[in-house]
Parts: structure tokens; C-alpha cells; sequence
């Protein structure tokens, strides 16, 4: 008879497999069934996290991503774990909360210019602009051509109307490197709005729809004012 500490690697094993192949809903009824032995349960934990993120149960990956950070089995995790938690506190609007996740990793060492964008972004829809564009220009710094730091930098230029033509350079520099990020095609929007451009704008804003995963609130909204805009 296998031992129950066998049984659980391959119940684990089963499992992530299962998350490979984006089968989220069959890697959670897996890793549930695995009985929790003694410093077996981070990695469990840590992919339930990443399931329950992909399947938009933002709640539960929080839990689970927090139970391996109170565990504090390792760098790696660590990380990872900050990393995600902080992408979806900003899903569910808690921007302060996604702030302190990336600020976190910074003062625990961690630094490049992919943590400083994602904190910046956070900085930005917490209404800390100045501190934010101080965070992206330094992720710029390390990475001038960082696709994420230019796109949140120019969209930040042309939400606050700080300055449209370099926001127009930024947002199309990020484009350029990712043409189907619906993120990016939403900045490149939002600077043709403020040109007075809304046919562009229309058509970059419906692709970006489409683009989309999931319904993204953002787009949307900003899809229907420019349909307004084009009736007046």
C-alpha cells in the first residue's frame, strides 16, 4: 500500500498537470483531495492561488496565496505569491492593498522594472500621481524599453493631460512590442480621445473589446462614451 505521503505527490503531480493544461476547476477538485500532511501544504496552497486567479475567484486565491506567505517557506515563493496578490488586490480595486504587495517585495529587496510598473499603476489608481510617475520613470530606467512602463507612463501623461504627444510616443512604443494587448490598445485610445481622433479611438477601443478575456469595465465604459461622442 503507498504511503499517504506518496499518494499526495501524485495527487500533486495530477494537479498540476491539470493547471498546464488550463484545466483550473480539475486542478482545484485534485489538490483538495490531497490530505495535508506536515510542510505539505505550500505548494498546494500556491496553486490553488494561481487557479482560483485564473478562474476570477479573486477572494480565494487571496486566502490561499496568503496562507503560503504566512508559511515563509522561501524566496520563491515569496515572491511569486506578492507578485500575484498584488495584481489581484488591483483587479478588485483595493489599490492601496496592491501597492503595499509590491512596495513590500522593494523593501524586501526585490527590485526591477517590472515591480516598479505594477506599483506604479497601483500608485496611479490610488490618486498618488506624482509618486507614481516616480516609480515608472525609475522602472524606466532599468528597462528603457519595458513595454508595461512605457504604456503606464504614457497613459498616465494623457489621463492627468499632462502631456498627449509624449504620451502618444510611449503608448505607441508599448504597442508596437505587444499589438494585441487590449491594456495598451485602451492607452493608445485614450490619447486619440483627447485628439479629438474618436474614429481611431472607436476602432482601437472595439478591438481591444475583443481582445479581452473577460468583460473589462475600463473598456467599456470608455467605448460607450466615445459611441456618445460620435452621435453629437
Amino acid at each position: 500500500m503507498e504511503s499517504t505521503s506518496t499518494q499526495n505527490n501524485v495527487g500533486l503531480q495530477e494537479a498540476i498537470s491539470y493547471y498546464a493544461q488550463k484545466e483550473y476547476a480539475l486542478a482545484i477538485k485534485e489538490l483538495h483531495s490531497i490530505k495535508l500532511a506536515e510542510g505539505e501544504s505550500t505548494k498546494i496552497f500556491y496553486y490553488l492561488g494561481l487557479c482560483y486567479t485564473n478562474l476570477y475567484s479573486y477572494r480565494d486565491a487571496l486566502l490561499c496565496l496568503q496562507q503560503v506567505l504566512d508559511a515563509g517557506d522561501g524566496f520563491i515563493y515569496e515572491y511569486q505569491c506578492r507578485m500575484i496578490s498584488g495584481y489581484v488586490y488591483s483587479q478588485i480595486g483595493q489599490f492601496k492593498e496592491s501597492a503595499n504587495e509590491f512596495q513590500e517585495l522593494l523593501d524586501r529587496g526585490y527590485d526591477s522594472a517590472k515591480i516598479r510598473s505594477a506599483l506604479a499603476y497601483a500608485l496611479f489608481q490610488d490618486k498618488s500621481i506624482d509618486r507614481s510617475i516616480e516609480e515608472i520613470k525609475k522602472a524606466l530606467d532599468m528597462d528603457p524599453v519595458n513595454a508595461n512602463a512605457l504604456n503606464t507612463l504614457g497613459y498616465i501623461y494623457a489621463s492627468e493631460n499632462i502631456d498627449n504627444e509624449l504620451a502618444m510616443q510611449y503608448c505607441r512604443m508599448a504597442l508596437k512590442q505587444e499589438p494585441n494587448n487590449p491594456a495598451y490598445l485602451d492607452s493608445l485610445a485614450t490619447v486619440l480621445i483627447n485628439n479629438k481622433e474618436l474614429e481611431q479611438a472607436r476602432a482601437l477601443l472595439e478591438r481591444a473589446s475583443a481582445l479581452s478575456k473577460k468583460s473589462n469595465r475600463d473598456i467599456e465604459q470608455r467605448l460607450r462614451n466615445v459611441y456618445e461622442m460620435l452621435k453629437r
